[in-house]
């Protein structure tokens, strides 16, 4: 043989012995692979989840990833309370049910479940979780009550129980762009409530909130598939709320009201509508805790932050994640009060965003931190921020006493840095996004705002971002809002004209409305003729206003106008003595008619 062909053979051995070892070493890991996307595919998501200590004593019983029928294999048994009946309630999508117990468990114990198939993190079909020794229900603080005399508001003769705050352009540079901007002032001397404004800050609409309740959270959402209204409405206990979530259909009226499970009430910081017709809020919950090793009381009570996902149609708990499970209170950057008077709000939870892959991100303002949460089980998948930070953390990227964690399209997180607690001299709060590679694990800043007009913002405050662009809510004792372009720039800026009113977050999005209520007027009678004022409270495409007479069973018209605003002025040469308005879209067409009213 010669040499060169067997120089060649071996040459070919050597590469068939390569392949073989790495196929040898590919199979194991693919098999592996394969086994644990098996072993996952055959495990069901528990909630409360395995090793949760402060689960409440009316807690339901989630199991998600199987059949409703299996569901009757399910074991139930508290150490103290023993075993438990109860009924199923399947959720709406058929991908799990919750077993509601007759009767609650009992404080401290715990509790034993027995699936139908092995628990995820709980390694078989056994999983335990407790209940917490909850402490007793803190003293309501009744929501301030709106001042009988209002400064900085808008007055409307067609709606005179309306006195939303003046909004005060001091910039508006965008050009002509699909959105209007949604806020919810509270606080001040005006009326509190959900406001939807045109893109030059005029008033569409205004809500007014019963009295004790304040809205926070205010924007359009999607639910089965249409456009709706939504908001957060309770009341305000210092820190946190307890209240509940509304949905608002086009006709603005309510169609739904969501409710937080298992004995606990909504938080203010967050109401968050998804594809899958859930709710995502936030809850938090005291439990008693001792303290001293971290300097406070022995008898203390936490503020544990809770996120629960809701099958809003149902009420069914899909998903409940509780802090205290993972985040411990050392990773706080808040101390507790020594002689325990006060609850220790060690996390402060404030926003929850569904992130692309489905997982959720939560922020959590007294950790510093952000967390990305397995949706299915529970389990902390990565910390950004914080003290315990799993990101190589680039120049620029600490971020402080932060809200509102959001994904953007491009793949940065954004967030509204407040970057202090307490008015502080030289600070500027910003809304930054951050470059957050998952798989090196870094975080670097790729874009930062701040207001011109150095503003710091001590809470609140939210960061969206739109086509073109950001909007900034400032938050806090900052009645501003603020619209930037992608370069960086202030092409829209405003405030309420009531100093004191705070809106929790701004928004800016596309929604069109058609109330089912009537257009409102009041008319009065000049030397001249009569001069109508005409508003319809919520209605988006109004262009004009007919002023029309009653005769009979027709009608005679008067006068006609553009419309200028919330509330347009008509004057009309002619006289009656009932009189009602048209409203009327672009082209032409009537959208509704008002009762008819006596001119004064």
């Amino acid at each position: 043989m010669r040499p060169g062909s067997v120089r060649r053979r071996a040459v070919v051995l050597a590469l068939l012995v390569i392949a073989a070892v790495a196929i040898a070493v590919a199979l194991p890991l693919r098999s592996q692979r394969a086994a644990d996307v098996s072993a996952r595919q055959r495990t069901v998501a528990l909630f409360p989840a395995p090793g949760t200590r402060t689960a409440a004593p009316g807690t339901q019983i989630t199991l998600r990833g199987l059949a409703p029928a299996r569901m009757r294999g399910l074991v139930v048994r508290g150490s103290r309370t023993g075993p438990h009946a109860g009924r199923i309630v399947v959720h709406t999508d058929r991908a799990g049910a919750s077993f509601v117990p007759d009767r609650p468990f009992a404080p401290g114990e715990r509790v034993t479940v027995r699936a139908p198939l092995p628990v995820a993190e709980a390694g078989g079909r056994a999983a335990t979780f407790a209940i917490a020794r909850t402490p007793a229900a803190a003293p309501a603080r009744a929501s301030a009550a709106t001042p009988s005399k209002a400064s900085g508001a808008q007055r409307f003769r067609s709606r005179p129980d309306l006195r939303p705050p003046a909004i005060d352009v001091r910039t508006n540079t965008v050009p002509a762009a699909p959105g209007l901007f949604f806020v919810a002032p509270k606080g001040g001397s005006t009326q509190a409530g959900p406001m939807i404004l045109d893109g030059a800050g005029r008033l569409l609409w205004s809500h007014r909130m019963p009295h004790g309740l304040q809205a926070y959270d205010f924007r359009a959402q999607t639910y089965r598939s249409r456009p709706v209204l939504t908001w957060w409405q309770g009341r305000f206990l210092g820190a946190f709320g307890a209240g509940e979530g509304v949905v608002y259909d086009r006709a603005l009226r309510r169609i739904a009201r969501v409710r937080a499970g298992n004995g606990y009430q909504a938080d203010l910081h967050e109401f968050l509508l998804t594809p899958q017709n859930t709710a995502l809020v936030t809850i938090y919950n005291r439990v008693r805790a001792d303290l001293s090793p971290i300097g406070g009381s022995r008898r203390g009570t936490v503020l544990e932050g809770v996120v629960q996902e809701i099958d809003v149609a149902t009420g069914a708990v899909l998903f409940e994640w509780h802090s205290l499970r993972d985040i411990g209170l050392g990773e706080s950057f808040m101390a507790p009060d020594r002689k325990g008077a006060e609850p220790f709000d060690y996390i402060h939870i404030n926003s929850v965003e569904v992130d692309t892959d489905g997982n959720l991100l939560v922020s959590g303002r007294h950790t510093q931190a952000v967390y990305k949460i397995d949706r299915r089980t529970g389990a902390i998948l990565w910390r950004l921020g914080g003290r315990r930070t799993d990101f190589r953390m680039g120049p620029g990227t600490d971020f402080k006493w932060q809200h509102d964690a959001r994904r953007r399209s491009d793949g940065a997180i954004t967030l509204f840095d407040n970057r202090a607690r307490q008015p502080a001299q030289g600070i500027r709060s910003r809304a930054v996004a951050l470059r957050v590679d998952e798989s090196a694990r870094t975080a670097d800043v790729v874009g930062e705002l701040r207001h011109p007009g150095r503003v710091l913002a001590a809470s609140q405050g939210n960061a969206q971002s739109i086509p073109g662009g950001t909007v900034v809510g400032w938050g806090g004792r900052n009645p501003l809002f603020s619209q930037f372009d992608a370069r960086g720039a202030v092409v829209f800026d405003a405030r309420f004209g009531d100093r004191k009113a705070e809106s929790y977050r701004a928004y800016r999005m596309p929604w069109t409305g058609t109330p089912a209520s009537k257009p409102a007027l009041a008319a009065r009678a000049t030397a001249r003729g009569m001069v109508v004022y005409a508003s319809w409270n919520g209605a988006t495409e109004v262009a004009a206003w007919r002023v029309v007479a009653p005769s009979g069973t027709a009608t005679r018209a008067l006068g006609r106008t553009r419309r200028t605003g919330f509330e347009t002025a008509i004057h009309v040469r002619s006289r009656a003595t009932r009189v009602a308005v048209q409203a009327l879209g672009a082209d032409g067409r009537v959208l509704a008619t008002s009762q008819a009213s006596r001119v004064r």
